[in-house]
């Protein structure tokens, strides 16, 4: 009996602390039922009735402004709190994050000249490419020089006094060799099926690989015409690569820029994307590693090398 008198009295306590409104309500129909129980007013059933139905629901209307106002205070609280949340991401974003690892450039594998050409020329130092066929790159510079003499000049002039180093790496075509072994069975497979996706055919590919090929013999000999005799202070170099291709590849100095390869879709179709290693990017490390690594590899299996050393 204590017991439950004691547990009784801690529930009127909790009640009383956390909703006192509902303490008084209690009360007041307690101060209503008690009287009328005992007899002690003299009222009818119905005159009672109507009182406590007054009483009640004035009560209940009270109640229900308390909980609203209870509410409002809750939700104001919270929204505080996710604003209090949102401001601090944003101080977050600001001072301790790059703006950008990465970016998107829209549209810019469906206008790689333009793109190959924009860097060729801003760039310092120097550009290093991996492609598939080096079909882009080779119409957006065969094209400078029809209709702009004077910038594929210019292209010239920086490789031959400018120091400035171009390194290429393309898919090596083994389809029409004898030769047969893991690699170039694996390689001969994936020219078959970009050959289907692509849509062109392996005769297409044939004839793309032979332009391609004969137009940088050119591109060396016009090289070798601009120096004049003297020594050229950069270099240009084309090799093969005989590994399954992931990705096209530009690096301009201190951006990358590099595509993905999908399965069933045009490589020109597939977006581009940016980073930098300015933004002590990770992944600009590893895009670059895997190029020099690449780049040793395939060494002894170039198409052209012109440099200062080849050209004495």
């Amino acid at each position: 009996m204590v017991e439950s008198l004691g547990q009784l009295a801690k529930s009127i306590e909790g009640l009383i602390q956390k909703r006192p409104e509902y303490f008084v309500l209690l009360v007041i129909l307690v101060a209503l039922l008690v009287p009328f129980y005992q007899k002690q007013v003299d009222l009818s059933a119905f005159q009672y009735i109507v009182v406590f139905s007054i009483v009640f629901g004035g009560s209940m209307l009270w109640l229900f402004t308390m909980d609203v106002a209870r509410g409002r205070q809750r939700l104001a609280g919270m929204l505080e709190q996710v604003s209090n949340k949102v401001n601090t991401l944003e101080q977050l974003a600001r001072l301790s994050l790059p703006s950008s690892r990465i970016t998107l450039v829209e549209g810019r594998r469906q206008e790689l000249g333009q793109y190959f050409m924009e860097h060729l020329f801003s760039s310092k130092k120097n550009v290093d490419i991996i492609a598939f066929t080096g079909e882009s790159l080779t119409q957006a510079i065969d094209k400078m020089e029809e209709d702009s003499p004077a910038d594929f000049q210019r292209l010239l002039d920086k490789i031959v006094r400018g120091g400035f180093i171009l390194r290429i790496l393309l898919l090596e075509y083994p389809l029409s060799t004898l030769a047969s072994n893991n690699d170039h069975d694996s390689i001969k497979i994936y020219w078959q099926h970009r050959a289907r996706a692509d849509e062109r055919g392996l005769e297409g590919f044939e004839g793309t690989v032979k332009y391609v090929k004969e137009y940088w013999l050119s591109f060396a000999e016009k090289l070798k015409k601009r120096c004049e005799g003297n020594s050229p202070t950069g270099s240009i170099a084309i090799r093969y690569y005989r590994h399954i291709p992931c990705y096209a590849y530009l690096r301009a100095d201190d951006v990358i820029s590099f595509g993905l390869y999908f399965n069933f879709k045009k490589g020109k179709e597939s977006p581009n994307l940016e980073i930098s290693s300015r933004q002590n990017n990770a992944l600009y490390v590893d895009f670059h590693d895997d190029f020099k690594a690449l780049w040793r590899w395939a060494r002894d299996n170039s198409l052209i090398k012109f440099d200062s050393e080849t050209f004495l």
